[in-house]
């Protein structure tokens, strides 16, 4: 008997040894599921960080538009009253060109 009792001895040891692993095996399991729950947890926090920061970069990037736009609008409408500005000094000083050759072909003593 006493062989009997040391083949139960041992099977019992082995299901000891197994559940002892089994217990373990979950423990690691669920030790690693928490790990890759903490991981995707800070992988959405930098995903939602990065993409905040690049939408927030896109409204400024709108907004830098938005005052270029202005600025050229600006500068069209004021070179477009300087042309007006310079086409009519332009017609003054072609009428006026005519009138001055005659006063200074009277008068040359006056230009010099």
């Amino acid at each position: 008997m006493s062989s009997e009792e040391s083949v139960k001895e041992e099977e019992k040891e082995k299901e000891e040894t197994v559940e002892a692993e089994g217990s373990a095996g979950e423990d690691v399991a669920s030790e690693r599921n928490a790990q890759c729950y903490e991981m995707f947890e800070k992988v959405a926090e930098y995903l939602n960080g990065e993409l905040a920061a690049t939408s927030e970069e896109y409204a400024l990037l709108q907004r830098l538009n938005q005052i270029t736009l202005n600025k050229y609008q600006d500068m069209t409408a004021l070179a477009s009253r300087l042309n007006e500005v310079s086409q009519r000094l332009n017609d003054k000083c072609q009428f006026l060109s005519p009138l001055l050759s005659l006063i200074f072909l009277n008068n040359p003593a006056c230009f010099a």
